[in-house]
């Protein structure tokens, strides 16, 4: 049966409605995949560009051990610097994979900010390029200084420091801070005052084997810590008190003995990421002008790493710490601030009524009257390697009355001795034999100390430097006064009896030259200008100590033959001490002389080793120097 022509034609309709329907359908499948695909192309586009613009921009360690991407051509101090607030971003800062920021300010805001003289004070070198002037140096700052992360505005410093290690080593430190902190416009943040185990344990110079131990207490404890901030305010100086301790520094290794504070957003609270570390200052005695060109390149330097992470970053204040600075500052060559620094620095005033108390005690009808005379007898027993060098005990003892009579000393007056052999057992036992042999060769009319006067309610709440400090201030008021040369506390306190206006004979010092301090404390330690001018310590000092490492490099390499000639070996010792320019060299050839007479000594290896690493290391090398 034929279909009729109208039912034909609504069957092809049908059929070309289902195939139209059916190639839609595989159009809109296909479209959906095409789009999936370019969805998925996009994508990975962008990652792939945003990982190659990653990469583009340099890579650098963190000190969390972690990669960090960093901009190219290091950013600098200013460019963070550069920005008027906003947000610090330290959060972003605490660990995992953090990315580099670009900076999102315009040019206009930029140099609203910008310090074009003090951008070439940071880079001088842009003078030698031409770049003299407001317009070349913005130029110069928007073209390629900012993109470098180099400074251009001036950055509040706070200097941060360890004083150490017995009172008047924390006296010489608090000086030369507060002349750098004077010389770089910073501000500065006084130390804890620190405080020894006791004068019973053995001291020794090499790193890990001394047995003396410190601990921290109140600045106050020994300085009017009040009076120090009035007084440096008025000469524009910031003085802040000490803020909460993180962690006490480690003073075996006064090198590397670091502040370390509490952040905790207080005035002087800095993050360690904006802590710039000065190195190597430590006993190195340099002169005012490389010691802040070494403190400014600190800055610079911190300032750069913090500002390539985030360039916008405020950056309200940087800190300058240093380990101890304990002779770190040439005296001579900054005599005028060292002079007038020390003399801001007053003692604690409940210790000057204890002293004033044994002094009026003397002056009673019980003791004398008129006058005393004084001693640091330096005899105990954490001195005992300065004793061995000098020839023993007796020597020293020899010495002392040999120096007293210079000075002076007669059986009519009475004599004041500080010691702390009184303060262990043993020392005490010490102390009556030596004031027999003082009594008995007519130095004294009899003999005293501050224990005869003071109660032991007075005494019994000090640490061992406010001890130190009562007899420092009665010593200062002794007719005449005899110390021990190659100690600090003995040689500033004939500096301070000058400074009161004592005439300069009327202090005498054992001879110690043969421990090797001399040179270092004429340049490092002195206050007053001596008579006639200065010498010329630098000379003499780099002279000794060529000598000095020669001869301990003879004893070294004499005492690493097995110990043969143990008797040459003592003689190139005796040389380089003699010499006593270089205290690395002078304490290489001890070990290597102790190395060759005791062969038999397990210890002698080790004296060896730490002879060959001290020469090695040389003495610019702080992690190997003496303590």
């Amino acid at each position: 049966m034929k279909s009729s022509p109208s039912r034909g034609k609504l069957h092809s309709h049908s059929h070309a409605h289902r195939l139209s329907e059916e190639s839609w359908g595989r159009d809109t499948r296909l479209w959906k995949l095409t789009k999936q695909i370019l969805l998925f192309s996009l994508s990975f586009a962008v990652a792939l560009h945003l990982y190659v613009k990653q990469s583009t921009l340099g890579g650098a360690p963190r000190p969390n051990g972690r990669s960090l991407r960093e901009a190219e051509g290091a950013r600098s101090l200013d460019t963070a610097l550069l920005g008027d607030g906003g947000e610090s971003g330290w959060a972003s800062l605490g660990g995992g994979f953090v990315t580099p920021q670009r900076s999102r300010k315009s040019n206009s805001a930029v140099l609203r900010s910008f310090d074009w003289e003090e951008y070439l004070r940071n880079y001088p070198q842009l003078r030698d390029e031409g770049i003299d002037s407001r317009r070349k140096a913005e130029s110069h700052f928007l073209s390629v200084g900012r993109a470098q992360g180099r400074v251009g505005r001036r950055l509040r410093v706070i200097l941060r420091y360890t004083a150490g290690t017995g009172l008047i080593n924390q006296h010489y430190s608090h000086v030369a801070a507060l002349v750098l902190a004077e010389l770089m416009g910073a501000e500065l943040v006084l130390p804890p005052a620190m405080h020894r185990s006791s004068f019973e344990h053995i001291f020794s110079v090499f790193k890990g084997q001394s047995a003396v131990k410190w601990a921290f207490a109140p600045l106050d404890s020994l300085y009017d810590v009040d009076a120090l901030v009035k007084t440096w305010k008025k000469r524009g100086v910031v003085v802040h008190k000490t803020p909460r301790i993180r962690q006490t520094p480690d003073l075996s290794q006064p090198q590397t003995a670091f502040p370390s504070y509490v952040v905790d957003g207080g005035p002087v609270s800095v993050p360690d990421m904006l802590a710039a570390r000065v190195h190597n200052v430590f006993g190195q005695n340099l002169d005012p002008p490389a010691l802040v060109a070494r403190a400014r390149a600190a800055i610079l330097d911190t300032v750069q790493a913090a500002l390539r992470l985030q360039p916008d970053m405020d950056i309200p204040a940087v800190a300058v710490d240093l380990p101890c600075t304990f002779f770190m500052l040439n005296a001579v060559a900054a005599h005028s601030a060292v002079n007038s620094a020390a003399r801001t620095l007053q003692w604690a005033p409940p210790l000057r009524r204890l002293a004033d108390r044994v002094i009026a005690g003397m002056m009673s009808d019980h003791v004398g009257s008129g006058t005393y005379n004084g001693v640091h007898l330096r005899i105990e027993k954490d001195a005992g390697e300065w004793a061995r060098i000098l020839g023993g005990r007796a020597v020293v003892e020899r010495r002392y009355r040999a120096a007293m009579r210079r000075a002076h000393f007669d059986k009519r007056t009475p004599l004041y001795v500080a010691s702390a052999l009184l303060t262990y057992d043993g020392g005490v036992e010490d102390l009556k034999k030596v004031v027999a042999n003082l009594t008995g060769e007519g130095l004294a009319s009899n003999v005293v100390y501050k224990e005869m006067f003071l109660t032991l309610q007075d005494t019994k709440t000090l640490h061992s430097e406010q001890k130190g400090l009562i007899d420092f201030l009665v010593l200062a008021q002794s007719g005449s006064f005899v110390g021990f040369g190659p100690s600090t506390y003995s040689f500033f306190l004939s500096e301070y009896r000058t400074l009161q206006g004592m005439a300069t004979a009327r202090s005498v010092l054992v001879d110690g030259s043969k421990i090797g301090t001399d040179p270092l404390f004429q340049s490092a330690g002195v206050l007053n200008m001596p008579e006639g001018g200065w010498p010329n310590v630098t000379a003499v000092y780099q002279q000794n100590s060529q000598q000095a490492s020669a001869s301990a490099q003879t004893a070294a390499k004499v005492a690493g033959g097995g110990g043969r000639d143990a008797a040459a070996a003592v003689a190139a010792a005796a040389a380089a001490q003699q010499q006593a320019a270089d205290p690395i060299a002078v304490v290489a050839a001890q070990a290597a002389a102790a190395a060759a007479q005791a062969q038999a000594d397990p210890k002698a290896a080790i004296a060896k080793r730490q002879a060959a690493r001290l020469l090695k290391g040389g003495a610019s090398d702080p992690e190997r120097r003496i303590q």
